[in-house]
C-alpha cells in the first residue's frame, strides 16, 4: 500500500475521481493534463497522474488529504504538480487514518501497483 485519498466530499465525487484516474483517455481534462506523461503506467505516474486529476476544476476547490503510508513514497510526489493550498499531504500512521461512518461520508483510495478496483478501493 504507498497512499490514500480522503475527503472526498460525496461517494459520487469520489468515483468521478477514481473514473477519471482509471480512465485518463477517455476523459479530455484528464486526457490533456496526462499528455507529458511517458508512460501511465507504474507507481510514480499513478502518483503523478493523481496529483495532476486532484488539481484540475472538478477536485481543485476539495478538502482532500493525501496520506503516504511511509516516508519513502513521499519522494514520488517531487514531480508532481503542486497541490491546490486548501490540501494536505500527511504521512499518518494507521491508527491516525479517518474511517468512514454514517455521520462523515469519507471514500479511500488505497493504492498499489495494481490498479485493480474493488468496491470503494482503488488499489495502485
Amino acid at each position: 500500500m504507498v497512499l490514500c485519498i480522503c475527503g472526498f466530499p460525496t461517494n459520487v465525487s469520489a468515483l468521478q475521481f477514481e473514473w477519471a484516474w482509471q480512465h485518463p483517455p477517455v476523459l479530455e481534462a484528464v486526457r490533456q493534463a496526462a499528455a507529458s506523461f511517458k508512460s501511465l503506467g507504474g507507481l510514480v505516474s499513478k502518483i503523478k497522474l493523481a496529483y495532476t486529476t486532484l488539481t484540475l476544476p472538478l477536485w481543485q476547490s476539495l478538502n482532500i488529504t493525501v496520506n503516504f503510508f511511509s516516508t519513502q513514497y513521499t519522494k514520488h510526489s517531487a514531480g508532481c504538480p503542486r497541490l491546490p493550498e486548501q490540501m494536505k499531504v500527511k504521512v499518518p500512521s494507521m491508527d491516525e487514518l479517518p474511517s468512514c461512518t454514517k455521520l462523515s461520508v469519507m471514500t479511500f483510495w488505497k493504492m498499489k501497483m495494481s490498479g485493480v478496483m474493488k468496491g470503494n478501493v482503488m488499489k495502485i
